[in-house]
């Protein structure tokens, strides 16, 4: 029994674009996104659309952890955090004699106390270190920006929103918790694919005088 080959895959300019742009950042960030455009080229992969939606949501997960430290870091001091929470938990909560039996009763002793008070501290820290996910998603956005532009409040609002928006359909297809079709997950995918090209490689003019044609042609300067 002989299989069939995959299809080439033919990259429009834009992904040509965005995927030379990630190849820049990282290698590992790149390949996630070629390979969710390969599993799409598969017309017989009766899960094609789960599985391409699986990379591109792990492309939106993993990039602003590849790209900067700062997300990874603030991961691992959560996870560190809360195995000191735990250790505490067994030492001090549950060798309190307000124990008994997997129950709890009676006055709060020293040991319940500690822990107590460990639960406030680790509260308070991770409050203070785990932004919401509109927050995440937001810093990210910060950090993916190379023009670093303080972006009024409305429109940030919005950018932060598509973002949200694109990862939720993605999810949703790839747990299988949502139908989708060909032409409609290749208009999420094209919503994202421009919104990280503009954020990795926003339009400049290498010549100012492109520049100021445009400028010219707005103000009525140049006749058409």
């Amino acid at each position: 029994m002989t299989s069939s080959s995959p299809e080439k895959l033919e990259l429009k300019p834009h992904q040509a674009a965005l995927l030379e742009a990630l190849a820049e950042k990282d290698q590992r960030v790149a390949r996630m996104y070629q390979g969710a455009l390969q599993v799409m080229t598969q017309t017989s992969n009766s899960d094609r659309f789960a599985l391409a939606a699986h990379g591109v949501r792990e492309l939106m997960e993993k990039a602003p952890k590849y790209f900067h430290g700062a997300f990874q870091e603030r991961l691992s001091s959560l996870g560190e955090r809360t195995r000191q929470f735990v250790e505490v938990w067994k030492k001090e909560a549950l060798q309190s004699t307000c124990h008994v039996d997997g129950a709890w009763n009676g006055q709060v002793d020293p040991k319940l106390e500690k822990f107590l008070r460990h639960v406030v501290t680790f509260v308070e820290a991770y409050e203070r270190d785990q932004p919401s996910r509109r927050q995440q998603v937001g810093e990210m956005l910060r950090l993916l920006d190379p023009l670093k532009l303080q972006l009024p409040e409305p429109i940030r609002e919005l950018r932060i929103e598509e973002w949200i928006l694109c990862r939720d359909f993605f999810i949703g297809v790839a747990h299988h918790g949502r139908e989708t079709e060909e032409s409609e997950f290749f208009g999420w995918l094209g919503v994202l694919e421009r919104f990280m090209l503009n954020q990795l490689r926003p339009h400049t003019f290498d010549d100012h005088r492109d520049l100021d044609k445009i400028i010219d042609q707005g103000e009525g300067h140049v006749d058409s």
